[in-house]
């Protein structure tokens, strides 16, 4: 099956959902995202716009249809912090780059999803993979709300045991020490 963005085929490799597929040319992946509607297309065009303006790593656009409301963008593969931290700790780099991603998002004041399942490292960089974001509040501020399912926390199991996925208890130390550790990192790497 193929797709056309701007007059332009692409060998369709997985169909993700009736809105993104991962597509192929030329030996190379991209993902083709396809919207309902313009509202929608509009709405994506704007946060890619606001969200380049902050600096963040993420998917390049490569290509927008407004024609037909699709885009082609960069298929950016590589593990997701989520599974990366089931196997072991997340390397300071990319704890630093967190915070650092939650800094420019606060300044431009914009509100990033920090579902580290939103998130992919690539050649030791962190890239912000959904292109949404809301409205900067304090109270949800990530220091306030996901901090805690980006180190093996209490948190970060019960959403291991939502799923069903082994929990290395081991790894699992005390609240009081764990908490030590990311207020330390906090106080860090938070500007």
């Amino acid at each position: 099956m193929e797709l056309v963005v701007k007059k332009k085929s692409y060998e369709v490799v997985e169909e993700v959902n009736e809105y993104l597929a991962v597509v192929e040319s030329e030996g190379k992946k991209y993902v083709v995202y396809h919207f309902a509607d313009k509202n929608n297309f509009d709405n994506f065009k704007f946060a890619v716009k606001r969200l380049k303006s902050c600096g963040l790593a993420m998917p390049e656009v490569y290509d927008i249809d407004k024609k037909n409301f699709t885009a082609l963008v960069e298929y950016v593969d590589g593990v997701s912090p989520f599974d990366k931290l089931r196997e072991e700790d997340l390397p300071e780099a990319i704890i630093e780059q967190l915070f650092n991603l939650n800094y420019r998002a606060r300044v431009n004041r914009i509100r990033l999803d920090f579902d580290p399942e939103n998130f992919i490292i690539r050649d030791d960089t962190l890239y912000y993979m959904p292109f949404t974001f809301s409205e900067y509040r304090r109270e949800t501020d990530f220091t306030q709300k996901e901090i805690y399912l980006w180190y093996y926390t209490n948190e970060f199991v019960n959403v291991l045991k939502q799923r069903g996925l082994p929990i290395q208890k081991d790894r699992l130390i005390n609240s009081f020490d764990r908490n030590k550790q990311i207020v330390l990192q906090v106080v860090k790497y938070f500007k």
